[in-house]
């Protein structure tokens, strides 16, 4: 099956902060010319900041506005140190739905403040950092986040130079989330770009197969190698069979792992039903002929995976 382009789905229905002119976005989650960096689900439709207009961000009756001169707006105020200037003045009112700070010129210590953004706003549901520079100890920081919170929806961290390290630590952290908040809510993870390995996937497995409500996933451009497929589609598909309550392929789980299953799967579930993973993306990651067949093994057995890519994997006819 043929996969649309690897890139994350635009989010709809939200209304916007122009806090920044972003003319050119790290993911096509925002690809609307001077699209927002800032979001608040309190802000009326007309409620948009733009050059020339000034708004007071002290106002405790409406969402949080941040001035902006029209020569602020035109003039070189797209620098990191700003936009971190504008998320510092934004975070504390508790009221941000959304984050892009995508091609910013991030570094691992900037992880902090987002962070504090996590902690300090509880309904953030979108977290895009795309196009950085976080590394492996920027997303260690930011993991510690990720963890304790309750509602993020869709998180960005494509093209940041992290490898397996990194990719551990996020791993944990939303395994320690789905278990705290039964499966979570993460349902779209964009890691294409980065450095990780076959280490980083089997992390990245042992989350999936630890339960979660993860639909789209996205490791384009990672070199995980055959065994690293292996580890991941055959985590979707355990994964998928125990929610049906079908016997999984060698399922050894230990006392820990069935704790979680009975706290995740057994437990009442919302109305709105989860069907399992639906998009993976694996683009580059050269599974070559095994992993082909390890993705064969999944397509044989899913009835969740809507859509499947992976262009540029190292194989040929008889694999196809």
């Amino acid at each position: 099956m043929a996969g649309p382009p690897n890139d994350p789905p635009e989010e709809e229905d939200i209304t916007m902060m122009e806090l920044i002119d972003t003319t050119t976005t790290a993911t096509p989650v925002t690809t609307t010319p001077n699209r927002a960096l800032l979001s608040t689900s309190e802000a009326p439709p007309q409620s948009i900041i733009r050059p020339g207009t000034t708004y007071n961000k002290d106002n405790d009756d409406g969402p949080t506005m941040i001035s902006m001169s029209r020569d602020e707006y035109n003039t070189s105020r797209t620098t990191r140190e700003s936009v971190l200037q504008r998320l510092s003045e934004a975070l504390l009112r508790h009221s941000l739905a959304q984050i892009d700070l995508s091609q910013r010129g991030l570094q691992a210590s900037d992880a902090r403040l987002v962070k504090m953004a996590l902690s300090q706003n509880a309904n953030l549901t979108v977290l895009k950092l795309g196009y950085n520079n976080l590394g492996d100890h920027g997303v260690a920081t930011l993991a510690a986040g990720i963890a304790l919170h309750k509602s993020l929806g869709l998180l960005d961290l494509g093209f940041n130079n992290f490898g397996d390290e990194g990719a551990k630590a996020l791993s944990l952290a939303m395994r320690q989330a789905a278990k705290t908040y039964n499966g979570g809510t993460l349902h779209t993870l964009y890691l294409a770009g980065n450095l990780i390995s076959e280490e980083g996937a089997l992390a990245m497995a042992d989350f999936i197969r630890q339960g979660s409500r993860l639909q789209k996933l996205y490791v384009t451009g990672n070199r995980i190698g055959a065994d690293g497929v292996r580890a991941i589609t055959e985590a979707i598909l355990e994964d998928e069979l125990r929610r049906k309550g079908e016997p999984c392929p060698e399922d050894d789980d230990t006392e820990e792992d069935l704790e979680v299953d009975r706290t995740l799967f057994k437990s009442p579930r919302p109305k709105a039903t989860f069907e399992g993973m639906q998009q993976l993306f694996l683009g580059g990651t050269g599974m070559g002929p095994m992993g082909c067949q390890a993705v064969a093994g999944l397509l044989e057995r899913t009835s969740s995976l809507r859509v499947i890519s992976f262009p540029n994997c190292d194989m040929g006819d008889d694999e196809i």
